[in-house]
């Protein structure tokens, strides 16, 4: 017969902390909602209850545009098959008063907490426009800046419509985010490119959003 002495002294307890192995290995677990379910109307709880908890993890972010809290699905498996600690998430959804399609981009980890939560604007491929002579006629001015993005491997023309440059201007960052959203010449799965750019349009960093979510 085994006896197994359960106490642990506090150098085997040192080196299972070291190296980051569980004495016994965890349950599954399911994913789980981390909030206050009286933060959501009847009808987000309904789609709570409908979501499969084993392949998407809701959580809950504020848009600011909105106004109002957005339950967030967050496909699981998606966030495991990616090695980078933090990812960044695009969250594409309309404001159902005003009808202005806009993003919320966040981080989150692992563990699914939220890093970071800022609504922006949202530009769509205007190909389909018939480039900008549309928006032209729609008395639109247009400012054109050019970014490079890596899937489609090429420099992109995003044009920034008057009404996001007045944002642009009257914000009180130095460095507004924009998301633009499109596909690339194949007409693959949609994906977005989030630009951050001054207020002069001189200075451009970019991120691709490791993982687009429509509402």
């Amino acid at each position: 017969m085994i006896i197994v002495n359960e106490k642990k002294n506090s150098n085997q307890i040192e080196k299972e902390d070291e190296l980051f192995i569980p004495p016994i290995p965890p349950p599954n677990k399911k994913s789980q909602i981390q909030f206050d379910e009286t933060e959501l109307s009847k009808e987000q709880l309904e789609s709570v209850k409908q979501l499969d908890l084993n392949k998407y993890h809701p959580i809950l972010v504020k848009c600011e545009q909105c106004n109002k809290n957005k339950v967030i699905p967050i496909p699981i498996k998606k966030v495991q098959n990616i090695d980078s600690r933090e990812i960044l998430i695009a969250y594409l959804h309309q404001n159902k008063e005003t009808h202005e399609i806009h993003c919320i981009i966040f981080e989150i980890d692992h563990q699914f907490n939220v890093y970071f939560p800022k609504a922006t604007d949202v530009l769509m491929n205007l190909s389909s426009l018939n480039d900008a002579e549309k928006l032209e006629k729609a008395n639109y001015k247009i400012r054109t800046i050019f970014v490079l993005c890596d899937i489609c491997r090429k420099t992109l023309q995003i044009q920034v419509p008057e009404k996001i440059q007045k944002r642009i201007k009257e914000s009180h960052l130095p460095k507004i985010p924009l998301c633009y959203i499109h596909t690339d010449e194949k007409g693959n799965e949609p994906h977005c490119l989030v630009v951050f750019i001054d207020k002069n349009y001189g200075d451009r960093n970019r991120r691709l959003a490791d993982i687009l979510i429509f509402e």
